[in-house]
């Protein structure tokens, strides 16, 4: 097994104790004191060590087993919000096509599906024989032997037959070693395991591109010239790079987002009803709007929830990592601006990350604005568990029960 770190993202690192390439690369920033921020979420594979950046809010479990299993939902999770949600400019600098670490990314899923799905590159050479077990070639038969007429039929007696005949080939070697290399540094990721050791070959990965270069000029199958294009970007990216591939992002509060609003399933006609804030400009006779943007609206028996992803590390004893002074306002407005388009009740939310197994939420308290209460409403605070959002945002199932069960907590709470 590979060697593993775990870092967890706002946490601080004394700077001796972490490589001295993922400062560089942007995974850290450095506070005056000289230690190291993780400011990242995601996965980083090195030569030899494979580095985990999980998201805040989650807390190291003492079975490693849980912690590579958060790191595989991690890494899937990344993985489809790239692939299926609009990037904004600064998310796609780190996950975008035009990033080399998801170009390689995408070369070494593809090489992990064609090969469960053709296994190792071959040569098929087509045998002829005389009479053989293989298919008759009619062509070759009628052009090479004469037949016997007999009842007004033709009947060939010397019949060709064709059967193709796999060989393997040094190219076939390269593409088994790439795969098993493959399968040894992320087959945890997939759920592949390969106990099969690699075969050696005395060529250096210069040699070894050559060939394939070379093998590439005279392949005209389709499969086959893709297969090659896809082994030598993984062996000229291995070739040139300290870290193989680097899934991060510094952006996992919009992943945050995104995962409670499916989870929930965010109800966006009623951002129709709420109110636009405006400017009027002298001299302009028309109304220039700007938005409120709630990030989740939810109608739940006559209740209308508003729900705002927080993507803290929640300190119960440092108010500090709690949603500030912008963030309570921002929330108690939108209550006061939404309690007249029909719902008996309001609920204000705001819902972080947090481990919580075997549980699933838990409250935290509230907020609000002190002798304005009554006026202004208050703000309930819950922790949700980051691995069952995580196996939802990925398998595509709604947490129903979660819903219920947190909006039914709601009334336990104060008003």
């Amino acid at each position: 097994m590979i060697k593993m770190e775990y870092f967890i993202e706002g946490q601080y690192y004394p700077k001796q104790k972490v490589a001295k390439q993922l400062i560089e690369s942007g995974c850290f920033s450095l506070d005056p004191k000289k230690e190291c921020i993780a400011r990242v979420s995601g996965i980083v594979f090195s030569k030899n060590i494979v580095y985990i950046f999980f998201p805040k809010g989650y807390v190291l479990s003492n079975d490693d087993k849980n912690n590579l299993y958060l790191g595989k939902l991690l890494f899937k999770t990344i993985t489809k919000y790239k692939n299926s949600s609009m990037l904004t400019e600064e998310e796609a600098s780190w996950l975008g096509s035009t990033n080399k670490n998801i170009l390689y990314l995408d070369t070494i899923k593809w090489l992990i599906t064609d090969y469960l799905s053709h296994g190792i590159f071959s040569i098929s050479d087509r045998k002829y024989e005389l009479q053989g077990p293989g298919r008759i070639d009619w062509n070759k038969t009628i052009k090479n032997d004469l037949p016997f007429i007999t009842n007004n039929n033709l009947i060939y007696l010397n019949l060709i037959t064709h059967k193709n005949e796999n060989k393997n080939s040094i190219i076939s070697i390269i593409h088994e070693n790439i795969v098993l290399e493959i399968i040894h540094k992320f087959g945890w990721l997939f759920d592949l395991n390969h106990p099969k050791e690699k075969t050696f070959i005395n060529l250096t990965i210069e040699q070894q591109i050559l060939l394939l270069e070379k093998e590439l000029r005279t392949t005209y199958k389709t499969r086959d010239i893709k297969l090659i294009q896809n082994l030598l970007i993984y062996l000229k990216d291995t070739e040139n790079n300290y870290f193989s591939i680097m899934l991060l992002t510094p952006y996992f509060y919009s992943i945050w987002e995104q995962m409670l609003k499916l989870a929930f399933k965010h109800d966006s006609t009623l951002m129709g009803k709420v109110p636009k804030p405006y400017w009027y400009l002298t001299g302009n006779p028309f109304k220039l709007y700007t938005k409120q943007i709630p990030d989740i609206l939810i109608s739940k028996d006559n209740t209308l929830l508003i729900i705002d992803a927080k993507y803290y590390s929640i300190k119960p004893k440092n108010v500090k990592k709690f949603p500030g002074w912008e963030s309570i306002v921002k929330q108690l407005y939108y209550n006061l601006s939404l309690n007249n388009i029909g719902f008996q009740k309001i609920k204000n939310i705001f819902i972080m990350p947090s481990s919580l197994q075997p549980k699933t939420y838990e409250y935290l308290g509230y907020s609000s604005v002190e002798d304005k209460e009554n006026e202004l409403g208050l703000v309930l605070a819950y922790s949700l568990d980051l691995q069952v959002i995580l196996e939802s945002y990925i398998s595509g199932n709604r947490p129903t029960n979660i819903l219920e069960q947190l909006v039914k907590d709601t009334y336990l709470r104060p008003n």
